[in-house]
């Protein structure tokens, strides 16, 4: 069981504050905040004896996103180190324990129906205060790699062993894909913005290797600004940066990628797609700037100056830009569609016509009278 939480108080000693319960008083899982403490607990009454085991850490702020996760690997009998706790990624605790078997009891996150705490049995119902995304539940217990690797991506839904999954975007229902584990949402809380997942919305890479498969829809949403250092990203996918986007120090876009870019571009020193039957498509809506680097694709601009020193393309440039200057060694081979005229500083800039990579049948947001691959364009 996983989920991020962010806990308006954590040292409310009134009332416990479940994120996350399943079963009853004889058998169950439970997940809560009281006293400062963040606790993850298991018992099994019944068939094993198993009194229950509960781990705690104080290791967590208030109006702070956290992750928490609870395992549990038992057998039909009690054995060590069955129940552990894991936050933000390390575990903090384990315990002995054994399996559930079923139960009746119901599942309910951010409240509680009739659970077991370190303190006994509670079974009034009471509320959590504060936030809650991400809700993962699985059918094996997941590895510290495993938990450390998805806790910061969004799902596809289609997981290994991944049994319920609520996303909460705008509603309750079950995202995993393979069953319909819709829940019922009471008391008409606020839809709230969740964690800023790393994966999903960081504003720096750097010396890394980024694969957009493992991303929702193979999209990465960056809502500001995004710089990628020294790094490798991997497609089928989307990069959608909502600001401005800088890829430099020997970084490499691989091919089938799109890049969309709502603020200004910034090339530098890095290789952009990896060849012409490999492209990629990038799509700016201010200022362009490309600097030592190679491109493999379709290079659309619709800022105000689009400027290239030291860049070989190969594929297609459709510039809108009233500032469209070529500097250096710049040499474009391949087609070039401009709004405007181009400036071309010196002798060593060339444009030659050449092959471009097939956008044929392809959504790449051109104007309808372009025409991508077609002697029209030409």
């Amino acid at each position: 069981i996983e989920m991020w939480f962010k806990v308006d108080n954590k040292n409310i000693t009134s009332r416990k504050q479940t994120l996350y319960e399943q079963g009853g008083t004889v058998r169950g899982l439970v997940i809560y905040v009281f006293g400062g403490y963040l606790y993850v607990g298991g018992w099994n009454e019944a068939e094993s004896g198993w009194q229950g085991n509960w781990l705690s850490t104080n290791s967590i702020q208030n109006n702070t996103w956290h992750h928490v996760a609870l395992t549990l690997s038992g057998g039909n009998s009690i054995t060590n180190n069955a129940l552990k706790g894991y936050l933000d990624g390390q575990q903090f605790g384990s315990a002995s324990g054994s399996r559930l078997w079923s139960h009746p009891g119901d599942v309910r996150i951010a409240g509680h129906r009739d659970t077991k705490f370190h303190t006994g049995d509670y079974n009034n119902v009471q509320y959590y205060g504060g936030s809650i995304d991400e809700v993962r539940l699985w059918n094996s217990a997941r590895s510290a790699a495993q938990i450390q690797a998805k806790k910061d991506t969004v799902l596809n839904g289609n997981e290994s062993g991944l049994v319920a999954y609520y996303n909460f975007q705008n509603t309750v229902n079950d995202a995993q894909a393979q069953s319909n584990n819709d829940g019922i949402l009471y008391g008409g809380p606020p839809y709230v913005s969740g964690p800023e997942l790393s994966k999903m919305s960081s504003l720096s890479y750097t010396n890394t290797t980024v694969n957009l498969t493992s991303f929702s829809d193979n999209k990465l949403l960056v809502n500001g600004d995004l710089d990628i250092s020294g790094s490798t990203f991997n497609g089928p996918g989307y990069l959608v940066v909502h600001g401005d986007l800088t890829i430099e120090s020997n970084s490499n876009i691989n091919g089938d990628i799109y890049i969309l870019c709502s603020g200004s571009l910034n090339i530098q020193d890095s290789q952009i797609g990896a060849n012409i039957d490999n492209p990629v498509v990038l799509y700016t809506k201010s200022n362009a700037s490309y600097q030592n680097a190679i491109i493999y694709g379709m290079m659309i601009s619709k800022g105000t100056s689009t400027q290239l020193e030291n860049v070989n393309v190969y594929g297609a440039i459709l510039n809108y830009s009233s500032i469209f200057t070529l500097n250096g060694n710049t040499d474009i081979v391949g087609s070039v569609v401009s709004r405007y005229s181009v400036n071309m500083t010196n002798d060593n800039c060339s444009i030659t016509k050449g092959d471009i990579p097939d956008f044929v049948g392809l959504n790449t947001g051109l104007d309808y009278f372009i025409i991508p691959g077609s002697y029209v364009e030409f």
